[in-house]
């Protein structure tokens, strides 16, 4: 039992190896990739789609941001962000954007909010007929979800406005949908971090605080056993601020049945949680000596709340992030950013249950949200230069 650090053991802490490995994807300059050490094997990552739209033929106006993308259920993908007007003086008015794709990235639909205050969709979760639950935040206080339907119609149009549900706890940061249609949202919900779940009608069922002292967020969530499993982090120490690894089991009437913490030195930012076979592996970036570069983080933690094996991987760059995580039956597929000498890209590797990086790819990309789709693609979102960007890359 060993914990990995750049691909070499250290032997200050005891985990468990997991008996399946993890892919992390990501496309970045070549040169910036893993020590030598590491790089079992070189592929490439080639675009094998690629589209560009026009936020203001999209929009009419204002500029486009992007935070989130997944796949949709029957194919295709849907992007979360906020549109904000360029022109309102000393205000900062944004929509509430949702956009739909298919599966080569021309838009299907789209779905916005008025633009008034600061209006963000930051949380996506596929629905069961294509559609998507889009959460975020709305005005300055409150949280705000809306399930669409595979069209990009509103489910809950209650002939309000806002269409959906608006919280009264702010800070959205994750959402899944449980096995009977309801919806859970999680993030910073009143500093402490927890989750609100409203049942499949929109009624709020529960809401239910993780009750740390500290800042804390729930950046993921996912479904087992029809139970919630999430992570997300929290600051513990009063003075020097560093942050921990949480995670969580829940029913879905809102019973916390596990609630653990991993403390450890350093900043530890938990940015993106997928379910495996025996439970969850989050994903993120760490800076365990404390300095100011960020190396990926992927942790994994079983269904009963006991951390498995952990790896954190130095490549020696500014920043290294963790965008999203997907089991396979050869492992667990990872897509990362990273900036390298001021550039921005997606960083491709797999690290396989002995705890090697079994080989890895690297592509130049503007790589604002990213997903791993079933064909193991990565498909990369921005928004820059008024158009909406959209490249599907995969490794060979």
């Amino acid at each position: 039992m060993q914990e990995v650090h750049g691909g070499c053991p250290r032997g200050d802490e005891v985990l468990t190896r997991r008996a399946f490995g993890v892919v992390v994807l990501a496309a970045f300059a070549a040169a910036a990739g893993p020590p030598a050490s590491q790089a079992q094997a070189i592929r490439t990552l080639v675009v094998e789609q690629s589209r560009e739209h026009d936020v203001e033929q999209l929009f009419g106006s204002g500029s486009l941001s992007v935070s989130r993308v997944i796949e949709l259920q029957g194919g295709g993908y849907a992007v979360a962000g906020y549109l904000q007007d360029d022109r309102a003086m000393g205000r900062i008015d944004r929509a509430f954007v949702t956009i739909g794709l298919d599966e080569r990235g021309a838009v299907r639909w789209k779905h916005q909010s008025e633009r008034d205050e600061p209006n963000e969709a930051k949380a996506l979760a596929r629905l069961g007929d294509g559609g998507v639950v889009a959460a975020g935040d709305y005005r300055m206080s409150g949280g705000w979800v809306i399930p669409l339907d595979k069209n990009g119609t509103p489910i809950w149009n209650r002939s309000k406005d806002p269409v959906g549900v608006v919280l009264r706890r702010r800070g959205i940061e994750s959402a899944a949908v449980l096995n009977d249609g309801s919806v859970a949202v999680g993030g910073f919900l009143d500093r402490k971090g927890g989750v609100t779940i409203l049942s499949p009608s929109g009624q709020v069922s529960s809401e239910r605080s993780l009750g740390y002292d500290d800042d804390t967020w729930v950046v993921g969530m996912t479904v087992d056993g029809g139970d919630l499993l999430g992570a997300g982090h929290a600051y513990f120490r009063e003075g020097d601020r560093d942050t921990d690894v949480i995670a969580f089991r829940m029913r879905p009437s809102g019973e916390v049945v596990w609630n653990n913490r991993f403390n450890r030195p350093g900043t530890e930012i938990v940015t993106a949680v997928a379910r495996t076979a025996t439970g969850i592996v989050v994903g993120g970036r760490a800076s365990s000596a404390g300095g100011r570069n960020y190396d990926v983080l992927l942790q994994f933690i079983d269904r009963n709340g006991k951390s498995g094996e952990r790896a954190v991987l130095d490549h020696n760059n500014v920043w290294n992030e963790v965008a999203d995580l997907r089991a396979t039956s050869d492992g667990v597929l990872v897509a990362a950013t990273t900036q390298v000498n001021g550039q921005s890209g997606v960083w491709m590797f797999l690290f396989n249950s002995a705890g090697e990086v079994a080989w890895q790819a690297a592509r130049a990309a503007p790589a604002k949200a990213m997903t791993i789709n079933s064909q193991a693609r990565v498909v990369v979102v921005a928004a820059e230069g008024g158009k909406l960007k959209i490249q599907i890359l995969r490794a060979e």
